[in-house]
């Protein structure tokens, strides 16, 4: 149920001057930001990232992740879709993790905590660090365009996220994308 503009506790937004949404959905998923004064706008006002594809934009991507051997980023969406067809045409594809569309295993397992996933090639890995690394490539993108596009230099204490989640998802699955939201810490760092 949508809520009212002015029912918006603008407290929960601390000293954040911008608001990121992160919409990881089971086939697409994509990201939209705007300012703290934007948002107070009726309508508000905000900005999305609009991915190229083969032949195609869109403010939203294929909801596909590549992870190397040590369970981090290497693409995300059309660029995981192009680079993991390069790595299957040169037999290179076994020290990757491709998962596509896994947002409907996590509903089908109806659990979070240690719950593992398959990709495509069958290889389980845990679904927190898999939704983790998606919510952290989505935010570290988010924090690049508006980097980038309004030329200021944010860090994590200028945005406030936003994680959209189903409403059919019970509160065990709303747990596991807080969990999820915890590895976003260490995103992009090599131990």
């Amino acid at each position: 149920m949508d809520r009212p503009l002015e029912q918006f506790n603008y407290d929960r937004l601390g000293n954040s001057i911008f608001v990121v949404g992160i919409d990881i959905g089971s086939v697409s998923s994509g990201y939209a930001f705007a300012s703290r004064e934007d948002i107070m706008h009726d309508p508000p006002k905000f900005s999305t990232h609009y991915w190229q594809g083969s032949q195609l934009l869109s403010s939203k991507c294929p909801t596909v992740i590549l992870l190397d051997i040590n369970e981090e980023t290497k693409a995300f969406g059309f660029e995981a879709e192009e680079m993991y067809s390069e790595f299957l045409e040169q037999s290179e594809h076994d020290g990757y993790y491709y998962f596509k569309y896994f947002r409907d295993q996590l509903h089908l397992q109806r659990e979070a905590g240690n719950v593992m996933i398959k990709d495509v090639s069958g290889k389980p890995l845990k679904a927190v660090q898999v939704m983790g690394q998606t919510i952290g490539y989505l935010k570290h993108q988010a924090m690049n365009k508006i980097n980038q596009r309004l030329k200021v230099h944010a860090d994590d204490d200028d945005l406030y996220f936003v994680l959209t989640v189903p409403a059919t998802w019970n509160d065990q699955e709303r747990h596991f994308m807080k969990q999820a939201s915890h590895v976003v810490i260490n995103y992009g760092k090599s131990g």
